[in-house]
């Protein structure tokens, strides 16, 4: 019903922004020894990229995709060797990712990527200090990795970072930060879509259905 898939929709959203915060707030608890660039949308070469979020610190820069799949324990995750992600059921059928995290994190990290070694006019010997992590914000789903595709769960995500050498000095890190800011696209805003009214209506069909039987 459209009831169901509105309920659906909702849940996948809010889902999503709950798992955006929370990751956020890992973040902010290292504020100083690294920069969080937030939901950051820039523009490369004609195209533009959404990023959840994109870290700049003495380690590198780090390319996040977050998700938070699985947190109501409903399914499991499988990420296959060719980068291909499923959702497990219980009941053992599986079903795959249509929007795949893997490709849309390597499609970020390669553009952002290409800005900052033309900027810095980094030639071929030069090798850009990025690194690609999805992060899954929550504690309850089980992810079974066999790709070669770094995903780890938000609370060890700043204990990853710095595990990586120092790459990067002071100068370098603001320098990456400005070329990234330089290309921000800001936000339009737009009215939010609110289905309360379309909810209620699809509510009352059912309570007039329902009261001949």
């Amino acid at each position: 019903t459209r009831v169901s898939q509105l309920s659906e929709e909702w849940f996948r959203i809010n889902s999503g922004v709950l798992g955006e915060e929370l990751v956020n707030k890992q973040l902010d608890l290292f504020e100083g020894s690294i920069i969080n660039l937030k939901g950051i949308r820039i523009e490369v070469e004609g195209n533009r990229i959404e990023n959840d979020n994109i870290i700049l610190c003495n380690r590198g820069i780090f390319v996040l995709e977050v998700k938070n799949y699985g947190s109501k324990g409903k399914y499991n995750i499988r990420i296959e060797k060719d980068g291909r992600w499923s959702r497990v059921y219980h009941s053992g059928n599986s079903v795959y990712i249509q929007e795949n995290p893997t490709e849309q994190n390597t499609r970020h990290l390669a553009f952002i990527q290409r800005l900052i070694k033309t900027e810095m006019n980094y030639d071929l010997g030069n090798v850009v200090p990025i690194q690609g992590i999805v992060v899954i914000a929550n504690n309850v789903v089980d992810i079974n990795n066999e790709s070669s595709q770094l995903v780890i769960r938000a609370g060890n995500l700043y204990n990853t970072i710095m595990e990586y050498p120092i790459l990067l000095s002071e100068s370098e890190i603001e320098k990456i930060k400005h070329i990234i800011l330089k290309r921000e696209i800001k936000h339009q805003q737009y009215p939010g879509l609110n289905y309360d009214k379309e909810i209620a209506i699809n509510l009352e069909q059912v309570k007039n259905l329902t009261k001949y039987y």
